[in-house]
């Protein structure tokens, strides 16, 4: 039986290595006292204001820790092989892999239900559709953003009493829409306990 002062060495996945802004700014947080704080944005100042000797200094034990980063992950990958998945190639180092923005996008396009019934349209929504062609006619050469501010003037010009013709049609339509989805599900709920 293992004793215990005889542990498994657990295998850790490498961090990634600092850059040389890192390790620069790291320098001087160390040389400050525990009362002194220094903001980013004066870090990054001096850091621009540093001559090249001090950047190239950073840049050259970033360029070494960057190599045995790889070494490192390397070993590790070797030894777990089912992690490599995790990682993609970037900038010449292997660095833990996200899913990109298509990836998300189209990851949320997939949840959405695709038998979700569409909210029906307001009052505006039912103006701006009525007289976007108008808009178009009279301002040929206006884009979708333009004629969009055109036909919200348009819509905050109108008296009262014709706004609320738009809104009894926008009710009109929700309460069809609403008795429509009903009886769409008593019907579908009926043809189950037919078959």
């Amino acid at each position: 039986m293992p004793k215990k002062s005889e542990k498994k060495e657990q295998l850790k996945q490498p961090k990634q290595p600092l850059t040389a802004y890192n390790l620069f700014a790291q320098s001087i947080r160390n040389k400050l006292n525990s009362t002194e704080k220094l903001s980013s944005k004066e870090t990054q100042k001096q850091w621009k204001q540093a001559d090249k000797k001090t950047q190239m200094k950073f840049t050259k034990e970033a360029a070494k820790l960057k190599i045995e980063y790889q070494r490192e992950l390397a070993q590790y990958l070797t030894k777990k092989p089912e992690e490599a998945h995790k990682f993609t190639t970037f900038g010449g180092i292997r660095s833990p892999s996200s899913k990109n923005k298509n990836e998300k996008q189209n990851e949320k396009r997939s949840k959405k239900d695709a038998n979700k019934k569409k909210k029906p349209l307001t009052a505006y929504m039912l103006f701006a559709q009525e007289k976007r062609p108008e808009v178009r006619q009279n301002y040929p050469q206006s884009k979708v953003p333009e004629q969009g501010v055109i036909l919200g003037k348009m819509w905050n010009s109108l008296s009262i009493e014709q706004k609320q013709n738009y809104k009894n049609i926008a009710k009109n339509i929700a309460n069809q829409s609403n008795s429509n989805s009903i009886t769409n599900d008593t019907d579908h709920s009926d043809s189950d306990h037919h078959q």
